[in-house]
């Protein structure tokens, strides 16, 4: 509150109040904004991996062992999907108050009227939209993990997902929830190759600053290859998803992590 108190002062006594207020009223839109947001992302995980649990569960000594944990849970069940939720958009809310200048930054861009020699795009995007970019799909990816985790952790309370048999671990529910979470993230990923991209233009890593020979050639072209590969791989598990198996979604994993050795890192530093 002290410091509080004394910016307030300090910017009323220069004639700058709106500053100022501003800055706070973006920090709370922010707070509610994107804590909400989180919060209906692990709230709503939580829900449907409920929602879905196995009616009948074969009585395995893990079974046995967790029905008195359910039995514990069931009356706290219905604060803990309300509030582990809340608890967890509010931590999120206050992280992304931290980005108010970046908030602030791409809501009143302006074009500078040159643009880059690779990508053509106008050098206001680097500055203002590429930050803000960035930020909005790193929560994006916290949220698809944290909402993973909740899932996974509720659909192996409730029977969904089962450690001890050698085969049928999950359900036909939690597989396909699970899959769709993870295809979600891959997607993610693709767009995250693709900002990489741009990202080039602001590299310092070689010798010189900005796009080399080496991006032209190898680095861009690796980073398109790997864009769709993911859009592949994700299109992949949200099939399986409603498919008996999964180890075309499994394969076309383990080809993301050869492509990304391949084409993201041995080609590159071949070149």
């Amino acid at each position: 509150f002290t410091s509080f108190y004394t910016d307030l002062l300090w910017y009323q006594s220069v004639d700058a109040s709106s500053v100022f207020t501003t800055q706070l009223w973006v920090r709370i839109g922010l707070l509610v904004g994107f804590g909400l947001l989180m919060a209906f992302a692990v709230g709503l995980n939580m829900w449907i991996a409920y929602r879905t649990r196995p009616v009948f569960r074969l009585m395995s000594p893990e079974q046995a062992s967790l029905e008195r944990y359910r039995m514990a849970l069931d009356p706290l069940r219905r604060p803990a999907i309300i509030g582990i939720p809340l608890i967890i958009g509010l931590l999120a809310g206050v992280s992304a108050t931290a980005e108010w200048k970046t908030w602030l930054l791409w809501r009143n861009s302006t074009e500078f009227g040159i643009t880059d020699p690779t990508f053509n795009m106008d050098v206001s995007f680097y500055t203002f939209t590429l930050p803000f970019l960035r930020f909005v799909l790193g929560f994006l990816f916290a949220a698809v993990v944290l909402g993973f985790i909740a899932a996974a952790v509720v659909h192996y309370i409730y029977g969904g997902i089962r450690l001890q048999p050698a085969d049928d671990r999950f359900s036909r529910a939690a597989r396909a929830h699970l899959s769709i979470l993870v295809g979600i993230f891959i997607l993610l990923k693709a767009a995250a190759y693709w900002l990489d991209r741009y990202e080039l233009s602001l590299s310092t890593d070689d010798y010189v600053p900005g796009v080399t020979y080496k991006d032209i050639n190898a680095v861009i072209p690796g980073l398109t290859i790997l864009m769709f590969v993911s859009l592949f791989c994700a299109l992949l598990f949200f099939i399986s998803a409603f498919r008996e198996t999964m180890t075309g979604a499994v394969a076309s994993l383990a080809l993301l992590v050869a492509a990304a050795l391949v084409v993201g890192t041995i080609y590159p530093a071949f070149v």
